[in-house]
């Protein structure tokens, strides 16, 4: 999924073609704001229950400043099992990998068994949802970096720094 957000393009090419090494850092500033502010999103919204917080952990991101571009993703090394949270499961048997027998406890006992029938687990969305209520703070990020990269370029060269 990709965030789509609104940027003067006019106003950028104005400043990349008179500053272009200033034009550059403030974008690639302004791209990991935003990775940022969706990485901080989807670790705070989501619905399911945390236990260790490795799951909010693996929620990471990264900015390539070559492509312009930036990617935030669940780190599975951090929580193995982040994908099948977010994307959901099917439903499937679960077998037991090391030992002869599953075991669980109900109702203060021990439960043991061969196999065990997993009903699925519904999807968890939650970067998407990150990533579409980031948009306007998105655009505000990169209007406010537009500025500010105006303002910087108008003080190098009418201000002779």
């Amino acid at each position: 999924m990709n965030v789509k957000f609104e940027l003067d393009y006019l106003k950028l090419l104005a400043a990349a073609e008179r500053s272009p090494k200033l034009a550059h850092e403030a974008m690639v500033l302004a791209l990991g704001k935003s990775a940022r502010e969706v990485q901080t999103l989807a670790r705070a919204k989501h619905r399911f229950r945390s236990r260790t917080g490795m799951l909010e952990k693996s929620v990471d991101y990264q900015v390539d400043r070559e492509a312009m571009s930036a990617a935030v993703y669940l780190d599975e090394g951090a929580a193995t099992y982040a994908p099948w949270v977010h994307d959901g499961t099917d439903p499937h048997w679960i077998l037991p990998r090391a030992k002869k027998a599953l075991r669980w406890t109900k109702g203060g006992k021990f439960v043991f068994a061969k196999k065990v029938w997993h009903p699925g687990t519904k999807p968890d969305k939650f970067l998407y949802e990150a990533g579409e209520a980031a948009v306007p703070a998105i655009n505000l990020i990169f209007a406010r970096a537009l500025d500010n990269l105006a303002t910087q370029i108008d003080q190098q060269i009418g201000g002779g720094a």
